[in-house]
């Protein structure tokens, strides 16, 4: 069964750089946690480092870094989590994204993918030992074209692991043999639908879609300079030219309390992906639910089309069009 990973280019390099380009010209992954001199120097005293250090340079395999880490006590307990699950538990056929200068990278582990520690002057600085060799790494694109699951995965402090995420399996298998020209994932299928739509699209892409929405259907207009990131409560402003007044809207995919929008001067539209609407109440006069079913529902109304980012018409067609719920 596919494991989708995702792997964070930052070590403990010697220059403070990001290693994804270095990564990606050698077809490799690499994690960090390379057993440094400056690592070893934590708990190693100085007059036994020459020792330590050549043993630390016959290390040939994993289980004699393994063996290394627990005899002298690096990393805390031995050996880190992160380590574990880049050296154990990654199979054939397991896909892995990484990001680099804002592109978004798809690698395959293969049966000629080879898991190694190997210590070089070079690793060492850039502290890459522990490798994955012969990863082929696929431009997919920037973050407009891949799942919003895996955007916010990327945000994670865990430097390897799994994204769990419903439909970013389905989507990575896809999106590889289509770029790669492979069949891999042959039986692969992506199906429209509420859930994979909302779950694909990014958070600016979902903002977009209710301001679309609420244009087309009651042609309020939005202030731009309302649109900025200090104004925490709600996303931008709208005026209604019919009456003049402000319109604010939020969008989260989690849960939103609606009373913390009542003393606002307008009508306030709050819309949850995969949350609730929490302390509604139909007496809040001000207070506007917006269902996602119902949303989802109006992108096939042919009149809206032009009305939608090339952003979110690529999911709609990537997906395979348009169905009502």
């Amino acid at each position: 069964m596919t494991t989708v990973w995702r792997l964070h280019a930052n070590t403990d390099s010697d220059d403070e750089k990001k290693i994804s380009g270095y990564m990606l010209n050698e077809h490799i992954m690499a994690i960090g946690w390379s057993l440094k001199d400056s690592h070893l120097r934590g708990t190693i005293k100085e007059e036994d480092m020459a020792r330590v250090c050549k043993e630390r340079n016959d290390i040939k395999t994993i289980d004699d870094y393994d063996k290394f880490c627990y005899e002298y006590k690096i990393y805390k307990n031995g050996v880190n989590a992160n380590i574990t699950r880049f050296t154990r538990e990654i199979e054939e056929g397991d896909l892995i994204w990484m990001r680099h200068e804002g592109i978004y990278y798809l690698g395959r582990f293969s049966s000629e993918s080879i898991v190694g520690y190997y210590p070089s002057e070079e690793t060492l600085k850039k502290d890459a030992c522990i490798q994955i060799r012969n990863i082929d790494w696929i431009p997919i694109g920037d973050e407009s074209v891949v799942p919003g699951a895996v955007t916010t995965a990327l945000i994670s402090r865990l430097t390897f692991c799994r994204i769990n995420e419903e439909g970013v399996k389905e989507f990575s298998k896809y999106i590889y043999d289509k770029i790669a020209g492979t069949n891999y994932y042959m039986n692969t299928e992506l199906t429209f639908n509420q859930e994979n739509f909302y779950k694909s699209i990014s958070t600016s892409d979902c903002e977009d879609l209710l301001c679309m929405y609420l244009n087309k259907e009651y042609g309020y207009v939005v202030i731009p300079s309302t649109n900025k990131k200090s104004t925490e409560l709600y996303e931008c402003v709208f005026l209604d030219p019919k009456t003049g007044k402000n319109i604010f809207i939020q969008v989260k995919n989690g849960n939103i309390n609606a009373e913390e929008y009542l003393h606002l001067t307008g009508d306030v539209y709050l819309l949850s992906t995969f949350g609730s609407i929490d302390n509604y109440d139909e007496k809040y006069e001000n207070i506007k639910k917006v269902d996602p079913k119902e949303l989802f529902n109006y992108l096939s109304n042919e009149d809206f089309q032009n009305y939608l980012p090339q952003s979110i018409k690529y999911w709609i067609e990537l997906f395979g069009g348009y169905k009502k719920n």
